[in-house]
């Protein structure tokens, strides 16, 4: 069904939604613990916004998250049942189970060369992963101390320079080297936990949000690295989620 732009097909709380590289396929996950492929295209003309076309089964617990390779040929999502999965866009088949994490996984994300995957969730921990379900690295060097909620990988071509920020319900943003999990810096703004950070298309730009109502703007290049050069106030307000438009410099 769907009535005034609204897309409706889920049996819970929508908790992700994503977009592929094609901008005609949406991918949704929710609490009712499936991830939704949509249509965007096929019933515009009768005013429809989009159609689901598949329905993806396989968390046994609610689905928190869910990122896109960059060829849109796959989604990857993490759920409360403590695991993350792949799936085949065009088949809606999962492909791969990753296991590993002790409690709810709550943010996943993918490396701009699709290699390396990065999840986080509330046991506290950051695991890098390869492609095929192994952890080749849990984060250990000065890691957050309480849940961590969201994480982003800098666009770098070179895996060596390429970095992931995390949030957390530590009131930090914290930045780390992606394959050796060194700690590079605690970025410190907020004054309550921190639900969301973001990368900008051209990674020279991040933005955090949460629980204290406020949007940082944090430099990512320059002497002045990981300091703030914009904050915007939206009062008592959480904030759960942000993104980036992948064209310009628009934060939603």
């Amino acid at each position: 069904n769907s009535r005034d732009g609204c897309l409706s097909s889920h049996g819970g709380w929508v908790t992700s939604v994503v977009s592929c590289a094609d901008d005609a396929t949406l991918v949704s996950g929710s609490r009712d613990n499936h991830l939704m492929i949509w249509n965007m295209t096929e019933q515009q003309t009768a005013g429809v916004p989009g159609v689901p076309v598949k329905c993806l089964e396989g968390h046994a617990h609610f689905v928190s998250s869910i990122a896109m390779s960059s060829d849109g040929a796959f989604a990857l999502s993490g759920s409360w049942d403590h695991t993350l999965r792949l799936w085949e866009v065009a088949t809606g088949r999962c492909i791969r189970t990753f296991k590993g994490h002790t409690k709810d996984v709550l943010a996943v994300a993918f490396s701009a060369d699709n290699r390396h995957i990065i999840s986080c969730g509330r046991d506290k921990t950051i695991r890098l992963w390869n492609t095929v379900g192994e952890v080749k690295k849990v984060y250990s060097d000065k890691p957050h101390s309480e849940w961590v909620t969201s994480v982003a990988i800098t666009p770098s071509e070179a895996a060596e320079e390429t970095l992931v920020l995390s949030a957390g319900w530590d009131n930090k943003v914290k930045a780390f080297k992606l394959l050796d999990g060194s700690h590079v810096a605690d970025m410190e703004a907020h004054t309550g936990p921190v639900n969301s950070v973001v990368v900008s298309p051209d990674g020279t730009v991040a933005a955090s949000a949460g629980k204290d109502g406020k949007v940082c703007l944090w430099k990512l290049t320059g002497e002045d690295k990981f300091t703030v050069s914009h904050t915007f106030d939206c009062g008592d307000h959480t904030i759960n989620a942000l993104a980036f438009c992948p064209t310009r410099f628009w934060l939603a």
